[in-house]
């Protein structure tokens, strides 16, 4: 455009011109000049200036403004559908967008010069913020639009939400954005679509072996790092992770109920993208004896509160930890009901806890998996107080721990057999060396040695897959337990054997007794009072004291859990009443406050001695006011009949007899007790 007025010239180049070369052709009136002169290259990205000198050489300059025409563009785009999804790793899901141009969209087939793409971000920003873009192919006609699609849950391969737009180029022209809505994207009215990505599921199975690696022993096939990993309960395998063989998944879950918890072994080797839940089902309380759980974590930074414990405190839970330099349990709330604040904000590595809950509960730990060495020092031994240098440590890993196994131990002046809390049975049980304890469990070790500090270091390659119970049996040992037949505690008492071990207190082999709510029931081995007794021999003819002392209840029973090959024979120093616990099930007896606390003592006699006496080899049979023995073999010793409070109702000394009468007409359940030279047994008999 011309302007003679203004002596300005305003020129429009097409877009993409540039500006800084251009070569203009000028024409003037026939004897008048121009300078610069036409076909001179010059400048224009600024207005330049041209002189023009006339026939009658008159001057006058001119302003020359060149300008370039704005780029063609699409006349609408969109994002045309869905506006959100959700899916899985993996999964399908088509992303629509549509464009309009006119004279270039209407008609079949792609338009010329168009170009599309799906872009997406994980914040909800303008688009043209964005760098993750794919080319979306040409879809198809939709009236006068063209459709463009893209499997963009194809291009996502990990969890989480995203944002998505489209994205489109008319020739080399600049980009235009379409949001879902009515057009172009405004974050108003036209905005991006939403979608968020889950984990694929696969759940452990272990039908083969071990081996995470292996697509058999998935629900799913193998995981990998957008996979939701559930581990379960009750299974034969459980995964193991080794440098060589490592995994990966997104969230992991391991679950638990009341028949125990699932296992990981190699943790260490496992990368997890999202978060980790580990499981530890809590039976709840049936009465002040049962309920009761030594509580231990297997991740960093677990908080106690409110996770275990209700902000604030609630009265149908019970929290403590425990401290033997004032031999008392620590509560982790006040008598107010309030949070203790002196007592541990987070679960401490390593650490026991003694927890109680109303209801049956599954509470849940999460954060990063401990995989190596929890090395604890300090432990203390205030030889002024019972039951003193019992320090209440945790298993912390996601596995059972193998007790105890070898020397990366490293228990210093600690004792080296263990104690767990048995619920069921409300006492504490030896966990002797490669005994098991399970997941998340607490346990008691002692600190030995007068006033002494010991540590100990809990290895992390003592870690084991084990749905073994509390406690594991040997074969070479004598297990018995003394059980209250009223509130149904038990009290576990070991006798073993080891050619290492010496007649004392061994602190390698023997453990001291710790009293639970069970009655007390241990060996007594001069000043010890010891819950694993280990003798480097156990010949016929040894005779050890066991002590026994009453809770509560005043109904009792004793009986042989587990022995060798020896027969076992527990007599009642206050009834008189010798039994073979290796034919009888149990021995039930009453105990009253003030009765001796070494009642009763033990003996052995070789299970292959010939000519012993044994429940086939006689008969008893109560008629006519008199109670008749009949044997197959003469008998030499003495038939003892008390009651079943344990009370001697009478009795008969037995020289080679094969038939014995007693009188007896009183009606009622008496127990008879022969002691020979054959051995002895007892007899349940019923008088009417």
């Amino acid at each position: 455009m011309i302007n003679t007025l203004a002596s300005s010239v305003n020129i429009e180049v097409a877009f993409g011109t540039s500006l800084t070369s251009l070569t203009p052709t000028i024409t003037v009136s026939a004897g008048a000049s121009i300078d610069p002169a036409s076909g001179v290259s010059r400048d224009f990205s600024s207005t330049v200036s041209y002189t023009v000198t006339s026939e009658a050489a008159t001057t006058k300059d001119w302003s020359v403004t060149v300008s370039v025409a704005p780029p063609p563009s699409l006349d609408w785009a969109n994002l045309q559908w869905p506006g959100n999804g959700a899916i899985q790793t993996g999964e399908e899901f088509f992303v629509y967008a549509q464009a309009y141009e006119g004279g270039i969209t209407p008609g079949s087939g792609q338009g010329a010069g168009v170009h599309a793409w799906i872009g997406y971000s994980t914040e909800n920003t303008n688009p043209n913020t964005w760098s993750n873009w794919i080319v979306a192919p040409y879809f198809e006609e939709s009236g006068n639009n063209d459709e463009y699609r893209l499997n963009l849950g194809a291009e996502i391969s990990s969890p989480g939400t995203y944002y998505y737009a489209s994205r489109f180029q008319l020739g080399t022209s600049p980009y235009q954005y379409g949001g879902f809505g009515d057009g172009f994207w405004n974050g108003n009215t036209s905005i991006s679509g939403i979608l968020s990505i889950y984990p694929a599921a696969t759940t452990w199975t272990g039908a083969l072996s071990n081996d995470w690696n292996n697509a058999d022993n998935w629900s799913n096939g193998i995981p990998g790092y957008s996979s939701n990993v559930t581990i379960p309960v009750g299974l034969t395998n459980y995964p193991t992770l080794t440098s060589g063989y490592p995994g990966s998944c997104f969230n992991l879950t391991i679950l638990s109920d009341a028949t125990g918890t699932g296992s990981i072994l190699g943790n260490e080797y496992l990368t997890i993208g999202g978060t980790i839940s580990i499981e530890r089902y809590i039976g709840g309380w049936t009465d002040a004896l049962h309920g009761w759980h030594l509580l231990s974590f297997s991740v960093n930074s677990q908080p106690i509160q409110p996770g275990f414990v209700s902000d604030p405190p609630a009265a149908s839970e019970d929290f403590f930890s425990w401290d033997e330099a004032g031999n008392t349990w620590i509560n982790s709330k006040l008598l107010s009901g309030e949070w203790n604040p002196s007592f541990d904000n987070n679960f401490v590595s390593g650490k026991g806890y003694l927890a109680a809950y109303q209801n049956n509960s599954t509470k849940v730990f999460s954060g990063d998996l401990i995989s190596g060495d929890i090395n604890i020092s300090s432990l203390s031994n205030n030889t002024s107080t019972a039951n003193h240098g019992w320090n209440l440590l945790g298993n912390p890993f996601a596995s059972a721990l193998e007790w105890n196994n070898g020397a990366s131990w490293s228990l210093n002046n600690v004792a080296a057999t263990a104690k767990v809390w048995n619920e069921a049975s409300a006492s504490y049980f030896d966990i002797t060396p490669n005994g098991i304890i399970p997941p998340m469990n607490g346990f008691m070790v002692q600190v030995t040695g007068s006033n002494s500090t010991g540590s100990i270091t809990i290895p992390a390659s003592s870690r084991v897959h084990s749905s073994q119970s509390w406690y594991k049996n040997s074969d070479n040992e004598i297990a018995l337990i003394a059980r209250d037949l009223q509130n149904h505690t038990a009290q576990k008492c070991l006798i073993k054997v080891n050619e290492s071990a010496t007649e004392g207190f061994d602190t390698e082999f023997d453990a001291h007794f710790l009293p639970g709510f069970a009655p007390k029931f241990y060996t007594i081995q001069g000043n010890d009072l010891l819950s694993t007794n280990t003798l480097p021999v156990i010949s016929e003819g040894s005779t050890i004291a066991l002590g026994f002392e009453k809770n509560e209840a005043s109904e009792f029973s004793i009986e042989l859990n587990q022995t060798q090959q020896q027969v076992v024979i527990l007599t009642d120093r206050k009834t008189g009443i010798v039994t073979d616990l290796s034919n009888t099930a149990m021995y039930n007896f009453t105990s009253e406050d003030g009765d001796a606390t070494d009642r009763f003592t033990l003996s052995f006699r070789n299970a292959n001695a010939v000519n012993e006496l044994t429940p086939g080899s006689f008969s008893v049979y109560a008629g006519k006011g008199y109670l008749n023995i009949l044997s197959e073999q003469p008998l030499n010793g003495k038939v003892t009949i008390t009651d079943m409070t344990g009370r001697s109702i009478t009795g008969k000394s037995l020289t080679s007899a094969t038939f014995t009468s007693i009188p007896l007409s009183q009606p009622g359940v008496y127990i008879v007790n022969i002691r020979s030279t054959q051995g002895t047994v007892n007899q349940k008999v019923v008088v009417q």
